[in-house]
């Protein structure tokens, strides 16, 4: 190619166009991983999940479980025979619609982001979960002790957050 040509080895684009696209610095990285791998032959570094995926992870598994429980207690608050119960009944109304909105977010982000998160095994009140996430497998354990705690929790925050919206 002559040396005073306006094009760039390669790519075929103007040398005066300076422009670049979010996408490019990425697939850029791309392919200069990609010629990395090849020269030294080394597999891709796939880093682990971080903090937040695996929080994601954790309410996967743990919000159907205090869903589940909540309606439960809905069911016991519509058996009684109580003066405020309609008050009872919507209100826990409110937190399950928010608990499966949550539900089905939480899904759509793990299958954005390229995670699974499948049971492995329980035993002696410890259950495990497998992962895959980036291509990384991992797993993690819950105790009985932390789903009832962590379940409390999350139901207390629903709870917290239907009267915060009618405070303000």
């Amino acid at each position: 190619m002559n040396a005073n040509s306006k094009k760039l080895y390669g790519n075929g684009r103007w040398e005066a166009s300076r422009i670049m696209l979010p996408e490019h610095p990425e697939q850029y990285l791309q392919l200069m991983e990609r010629d990395r791998i090849k020269a030294t032959g080394l597999k891709p570094e796939r880093p682990p999940a971080s903090r937040d995926e695996l929080q994601l992870m954790h309410d996967y598994v743990l919000l159907p479980m205090a869903r589940t429980i909540a309606e439960k207690n809905r069911h016991l608050l519509e058996e009684k025979g109580r003066t405020l119960k309609p008050l009872f009944v919507k209100a826990t109304n409110i937190c399950l619609a928010n608990m499966q909105l949550d539900i089905e977010q939480i899904a759509i982000t793990l299958k954005r982001l390229n995670i699974t998160v499948y049971p492995s095994e329980s035993v002696d009140g410890v259950a495990f979960y497998a992962y895959t996430c980036r291509g990384h497998e991992g797993a993690f354990a819950i105790t009985r002790e932390y789903v009832r705690t962590s379940i409390g929790t999350m139901i207390a925050r629903y709870i917290d957050g239907v009267f915060s919206v009618n405070e303000a």
